[in-house]
């Protein structure tokens, strides 16, 4: 007889009712909204964890640019280098022969 009660009491959804858990519902949902919360705040610590790993990928592929760059301008700084683009592009100058002359106030 306790089971058909209790199938009843399912069926009619009073279960909770019959096992006195009415005067829980308040805890139990601020515990379910809890929870929630948790697992929301959760899922936002990851997707930061994900932006800050691209991030690092991305400013790793800047530096490695910005070395090469870094290396193409001393590499075009260089007298021999000057001299030689000068001389491809046909320009009439070229490096001092003579020593630069000071020229005091």
């Amino acid at each position: 007889m306790k089971i058909g009660k209790t199938f009843k009491a399912i069926a009619r959804g009073e279960f909770l009712i019959t096992l006195m858990f009415d005067k829980y519902f308040p805890h139990i949902l601020f515990i379910f909204v809890v929870v929630i919360g948790i697992l929301g705040v959760n899922l936002m610590i990851e997707q930061t964890m994900v932006r800050v790993e691209e991030n690092k990928v991305k400013l790793n592929d800047m530096k490695i640019y910005m070395t090469h760059k870094n290396a193409e301008l001393v590499e075009l700084g260089r007298m021999s280098t000057v001299q030689k683009l000068l001389e491809e592009n046909g320009s009439e100058l070229s490096i001092s022969e003579n020593p630069i002359n000071i020229i005091e106030k």
